[in-house]
C-alpha cells in the first residue's frame, strides 16, 4: 500500500455519500439504514478519503451481516469533545458474545459461518483509526445488538465569528 494521502474530509458527508452507495445492499435483505449526520454539520477530519470510504464500509457491511431480513443499522456522526468527532454504526442483530468480543480486532478471527468472512475487516479498522490518531471501540451485548464506534480528531479550522477565535 502507498502512503496515505490524509486530506480534510467532511465526516457528515462522507457517511451519507457511502450510506447512499451502500442501500441496493440494504435494499436487498429488506433491511433499513438510518443516518444521523445533523450533528456533523462542517466537521472536518484529516483522512485518506479511500480508506475511510472502505472502513465505513466494513462496518456497514458487517452490521447487515448480523441482522436479520427487516433489521436496521443505524450511523451517526457528531463532536464528542473540541477536538474529536465520532462515527458510530450500531445493528440490532443477534450482538456478539464477550468472548469473542475479545477477539474482534484480531486479523483472521471470524464470527461469521466459514468462507463468509475473512476476519480482516476490523483489524483494517482498527489500523485506519490509529494511522489517523483515532480509536475503534466495539460495544456488544447477545441479544441486542452491536456498535461499533470510531473516534478521530478533528481539522482544526481557525474561524472567526463575533471576534472570537475558534
Amino acid at each position: 500500500m502507498g502512503p496515505l494521502d490524509k486530506q480534510p474530509q467532511d465526516l457528515g458527508t462522507t457517511v451519507e455519500s457511502v450510506a447512499g452507495f451502500f442501500q441496493p445492499v440494504i435494499h436487498a435483505k429488506r433491511a433499513t439504514l438510518v443516518t444521523d449526520t445533523a450533528a456533523a454539520a462542517g466537521l472536518q477530519v484529516s483522512a485518506d478519503r479511500n480508506l475511510l470510504e472502505t472502513v465505513l464500509l466494513i462496518l456497514f457491511s458487517n452490521a447487515l451481516d448480523a441482522i436479520e431480513p427487516g433489521g436496521q443499522i443505524r450511523a451517526r456522526c457528531r463532536r464528542i469533545d473540541e477536538g474529536r468527532a465520532e462515527i458510530a454504526v450500531s445493528d440490532n442483530g443477534a450482538g456478539i458474545s464477550p468472548a469473542d468480543l475479545n477477539r474482534v480486532f484480531e486479523p483472521f478471527f471470524t464470527t461469521k459461518e466459514p468462507g463468509k468472512g475473512t476476519g480482516l475487516g476490523l483489524a483494517i479498522a482498527r489500523n485506519f483509526a490509529a494511522e489517523h490518531g483515532g480509536s475503534i471501540r466495539i460495544e456488544s451485548e447477545p441479544g441486542h445488538g452491536t456498535t461499533a464506534y470510531i473516534d478521530l480528531p478533528l481539522v482544526h479550522t481557525v474561524a472567526r465569528v463575533e471576534g472570537v477565535v475558534q
